[in-house]
């Protein structure tokens, strides 16, 4: 029994990890000279990188810019990734110098692996929906059929394992969001946290630092990485939708922030919906449940708290501590 559990959690695992998808946001140095009116750097199937804007005869510049290519053993596999093929418009020349030494996936892999596993917010992709994937299939098809045969106990547990195969699978194909759609994701006890923001089509991903992760939906869709060369903004686009991951400097402020409404997961599995919870106090009522994709794929045994932030912004809060019961706002309402 223990071994078809292990078996159908690693099988849950393996379709959450191959539903998200690999980085496709590589940093990598170009030598240009002008003049020049636009550059491409195409990296095959897995996209392209185009530079706009104008260089002068003369002018000499060597950037660093994002390339979409998606090397299949990611930060490990980048040194055998071939180089993109380079073309201009111009007169000058552009010249690949390499991948960047530094990387921002190797920021995303000091996350905590709870973190970077969290299922992604809707995408708000106008492409089909991803179908169920076959790890998740047929972990429901192998409880299923040893339900069949199993003692009434032991169905329970089967029944169990592949419920949640199949909810977090739903949860992954939830409804598609018209909006950018932002999540916080923090451990507080860990004190670390990221914040994925989700859009479909489009994702501005200015000229400051580049996200830790870039992620596409569905994950073999071709992107396109825009850079302007004369702010350094930087955009992407793709037929589906995008997802990008930043580090989020102070995760322990979310937990003090007002959140409206407001969910609470005990370690033990309980539910309690609070109207609001303002700096770590809040009212319990009746409610909605949170949206599937929020509370989808949380660990067990560790509370939660999930939200809403005053920017729209939802909050995914593990090792929270229980709201306290906020009296004054009792004695108000009342």
């Amino acid at each position: 029994m223990r071994r078809l559990c292990a078996a159908a959690a690693l099988l849950l695992f393996a379709g959450a990890a191959a539903a998200q998808g690999p980085n496709r946001c590589w940093m990598g140095e170009v030598l240009l000279e002008g003049p020049l009116a636009r550059v491409e750097l195409d990296c095959g199937p897995d996209g392209r990188t185009l530079l706009d804007g104008a260089l002068v005869a003369g002018e000499r510049r060597t950037l660093t810019v994002p390339l979409p290519c998606a090397p299949p053993l990611g930060l490990d596999g980048l040194g055998a990734q071939p180089p993109p093929h380079v073309s201009v418009e111009g007169a000058g020349s552009a010249r690949w110098l390499g991948f960047a030494s530094v990387q921002p996936e190797e920021g995303w892999l000091r996350v905590p692996p709870g973190l970077r596993g969290r299922p992604r917010p809707p995408a708000g992709s106008a492409a089909p929906r991803v179908p169920l994937s076959a790890p998740l299939v047929a972990a429901g098809a192998a409880a299923a059929a040893a339900v069949l045969g199993a003692r009434r106990r032991a169905a329970r547990v089967l029944a169990a394992c592949a419920g949640a195969a199949v909810a977090a699978a739903l949860a992954s194909r939830g409804p598609a969001a018209g909006a950018p759609m932002a999540v916080l994701e923090a451990d507080l006890e860990a004190g670390r946290g990221v914040r994925a923001l989700a859009a479909a089509a489009t994702l501005e991903l200015g000229a400051g630092p580049p996200p830790l992760r870039l992620e596409a939906v569905p994950p073999d869709q071709p992107v396109e990485l825009a850079v302007d060369l004369a702010t350094g903004a930087r955009t992407v686009r793709a037929a589906g939708g995008l997802v990008r991951f930043d580090e989020e400097p102070d995760p322990a402020g979310a937990g003090r922030a007002p959140l409206q409404p407001a969910w609470f997961r005990d370690a033990q599995g309980g539910w309690t919906r609070f109207a609001s919870v303002a700096e770590g106090r809040g009212r319990p009522e009746a409610g909605e449940d949170p949206p599937g994709w929020l509370r989808a794929g949380l660990p067990p045994g560790r509370s939660v708290l999930l939200g809403r932030a005053a920017d729209g912004d939802w909050v995914r809060l593990l090792g929270a501590p229980a709201p306290l019961a906020d009296e004054r706002r009792r004695e108000v309402g009342d």
